[in-house]
């Protein structure tokens, strides 16, 4: 079942950021696979709107993008390793994530005003 809903530019590549990294970092090959699989059909939109944008201007936006994701799949991998007990490290990862996520907010907020904050697919 396809749910479709109206994405920002930015949420969008978000996501598409998220399952790339995802496909590089993840260790379980059936998170792998369901990661490829979502690229693939993301991949469709995302060249609609490439085609639709200049490129260049949002190329480093989206490499900004899928940096601080991997930034933050690393912290978070690292809070997931960490003892119960260790409190502090895992209050300081936190503070960490809460940091990171504010960066991701404001790419998203840029990706969002350089599209114009609307996405338009175009079927294939």
């Amino acid at each position: 079942m396809q749910i479709q809903t109206p994405l920002s530019p930015g949420e969008f590549f978000d996501k598409f950021t998220i399952l790339v990294n995802k496909v590089y970092c993840c260790e379980d090959g059936n998170n792998v696979m369901w990661a490829m699989i979502g690229i693939v059909e993301l991949a469709t939109a995302a060249r609609s709107v490439m085609e639709q944008s200049d490129w260049e201007q949002i190329r480093q936006t989206l490499l900004d993008l899928r940096n601080v994701n991997k930034e933050l799949w690393a912290l978070e991998h690292e809070v997931r390793r960490r003892e119960p007990k260790d409190l502090e490290g895992i209050a300081n990862d936190s503070i960490d994530i809460r940091v990171k996520n504010n960066i991701r907010w404001n790419v998203k907020r840029v990706m969002n005003e350089m599209l114009d904050g609307t996405l338009e697919v175009k079927e294939p």
